[in-house]
């Protein structure tokens, strides 16, 4: 990882971020900008890198697919998908077993990534929408599928692997598929659903599905739109099909913000345990668990690392930390406030002998060997920890609620940013400690989500807006100017 500077952005960031963050990328694009509202869906040609016109091949649905005002939007973590002021909608009034529409794009046989956003209404337990991949304009082998209510994955023509979402109505979702070659397959046998992303940077995603089935495909030339078994009064609206070769050519991202989950790179998250448990491992479990006591035998404390180095930027302008509340175990008074404190392990930390370093493992991690751990008491050595302070404290009342997501804000508490900036190697490392102690006979054993349990804590980082960029990069370069102007006087 490149040092960290001390001195503004340099000019060469500046301009990257001042860039517009597109799909220059993608093999196939169709927005339905294009278009007038009220037009029907065939032979319309708008969109990018189509070899043909839409085509809805039964003559019956063509007046009920047709083009809409109103846009679809969705945004999550460093995800953006606009769909501007038009949209695709298909108005079921039967319940035939059909292709609905089918474009041609350039025949591709390597990996393939489409994305697309999606809101149904009235759809009940019978209804069944599809939008995949084929090379004829038939029936899609890797696909999409909205099926009673539940978004499911498709390998071939058969079976499904559902995702355990489901779809609700009028609510929009961005929906991605990714399907490639495994095992020396000479046709796609690895299809795998996204519902809902939070990372533009898609390996940092878990999906929400996966079909490992033989497709029977090859190569793929044709989107196709599928349905089957609507009772008539059913709308489904799609926008901002992309095709690609990669997650980034199908997904746009937040230009000035960077989401950073602990499955990135050498990111890492584990809990450790006091007592006749201090040389336990704890590495590969769904939670991290907390709580503190007076018996060391039940102390829990929870260490997580970022990898920085996955960042696109050096500095930070702003941080978040979120983390995600997995139940918890024991009991405690719905209204008791629990007290947490949130550490940073000091950058270039020492370890000790029979103590490991910032590169700690999930497997080797214990209550013994943690880096900076006061192996004494509970909490860490405050000489070991940025600032020798908590960066920031918060509360958890009760047990918490499964699913629930607490927030850490460098504008709320300053000295997470300045650790985060202080990093001079890419790993920054926290150290979650419960500061209330159990009692009354409250014996709650708090559990926040690791990237094993699929809810993996992640960084927020941000830098100054694209405009803001813009303006220091010109008032940069006037001063630059200026100074030219000036030499040159004196000569």
């Amino acid at each position: 990882m490149a040092s960290r500077l001390i001195a503004p952005f340099s000019v060469l960031v500046l301009i990257g971020l001042c860039a517009s963050v597109g799909f220059a990328g993608a093999i196939a694009t169709e927005d339905f900008e294009a278009y007038d509202v009220g037009d029907q869906l065939h032979s319309l040609s708008g969109g990018s890198g189509w070899s043909a016109a839409w085509q809805v091949p039964v003559a019956a649905r063509r007046s009920e697919t047709t083009i809409v005002s109103g846009e679809l939007s969705y945004a999550a973590g460093d995800v953006a998908v606009s769909g501007g002021s038009r949209a695709l909608q298909y108005l079921a009034t039967e319940a035939a077993i059909e292709v609905l529409a089918t474009r041609q794009f350039a025949s591709q046989s390597g990996t393939l990534y489409f994305s697309f956003l999606y809101q149904s209404t009235n759809s009940d337990s019978g209804d069944f929408m599809q939008l995949g991949l084929n090379n004829t304009a038939d029936n899609p082998r890797v696909s999409a599928i909205d099926s009673g209510g539940t978004f499911q994955v498709r390998s071939g023509t058969g079976s499904s692997a559902l995702s355990g979402i489901d779809s609700v109505d009028g609510q929009t979702y961005l929906l991605i598929v990714r399907a490639e070659k495994t095992g020396g397959s000479t046709n796609y046998n690895d299809v795998q659903l996204f519902v809902n992303p939070m990372f533009k940077t898609g390996a940092f995603n878990t999906p929400a599905a996966h079909a490992t089935n033989d497709s029977g495909l090859s190569a793929a030339a044709f989107a196709a739109f599928r349905k089957a078994f609507h009772d008539g009064d059913e709308t489904y609206v799609f926008d901002e099909l992309r095709i690609g070769d990669s997650f980034a050519d199908v997904v746009s991202g937040v230009g000035n913000t960077f989401l950073l989950p602990t499955n990135a790179g050498n990111g890492a998250d584990a809990y450790i345990r006091g007592g006749s448990s201090s040389t336990g491992n704890y590495g590969s479990a769904d939670y991290m668990e907390l709580k503190a006591t007076s018996s060391a035998d039940v102390v829990r404390e929870a260490y997580f690392r970022f990898d920085l180095s996955q960042a696109p930027w050096d500095r930070f302008l702003e941080a978040d930390l979120t983390l995600t509340v997995d139940g918890s175990a024991g009991s405690t008074d719905p209204g008791t406030v629990w007290t947490f404190d949130l550490y940073g392990l000091e950058d270039g930390f020492v370890a000790a002998s029979g103590e490991l370093g910032e590169d700690w493992g999930e497997g080797d991690i214990t209550w013994d060997n943690a880096p900076g751990k006061d192996t004494s008491g509970a909490g860490p050595d405050l000489a070991d920890v940025f600032g020798g302070a908590p960066l920031a404290t918060f509360d958890i009342t009760g047990t918490g609620n499964s699913g629930d997501t607490i927030t850490i804000s460098s504008e709320d508490f300053p000295a997470l940013a300045a650790f985060l900036n202080s990093d001079t190697d890419g790993l920054a490392t926290f150290i979650l400690v419960r500061s209330t102690e159990e009692f009354d006979g409250q014996t709650v054993v708090h559990r926040i989500f690791t990237k094993e349990g699929g809810m993996a804590p992640y960084l927020t980082l941000r830098v100054p807006e694209p405009s803001t960029m813009a303006l220091a990069l010109l008032g940069l370069l006037g001063l630059v100017g200026c100074g030219r102007r000036r030499t040159r006087s004196a000569r």
